[in-house]
């Protein structure tokens, strides 16, 4: 099932990504591991460098801004 895209260093490419095939579960159980690291680490675990856009956030925004971005990336592939 086709599910992801690569950052491609080839300068040829002009979009930057190309289509990879991914293994489903394999990649829900990542992030599934990643969401469990993100929640483990708590407050302590939030970084303290400022956002590219949003600049300095606190613990609070950063997992608001986290679940927002999660969300967006499963609602538009429909899950």
């Amino acid at each position: 099932m086709l599910i992801g895209y690569a950052r491609v260093s080839t300068v040829e490419q002009d979009a930057g990504f190309e289509a990879q095939e991914r293994d489903l579960k394999a990649e829900r159980e990542r992030l599934r591991g990643l969401i469990e690291r993100f929640v483990a680490g708590g407050r302590a675990g939030c970084t303290t460098h400022p956002h590219s856009f949003f600049g300095k956030l606190t613990p609070e925004e950063w997992a608001i801004l986290m679940y927002k971005h999660l969300d967006h990336h499963l609602r538009q592939f429909g899950v």
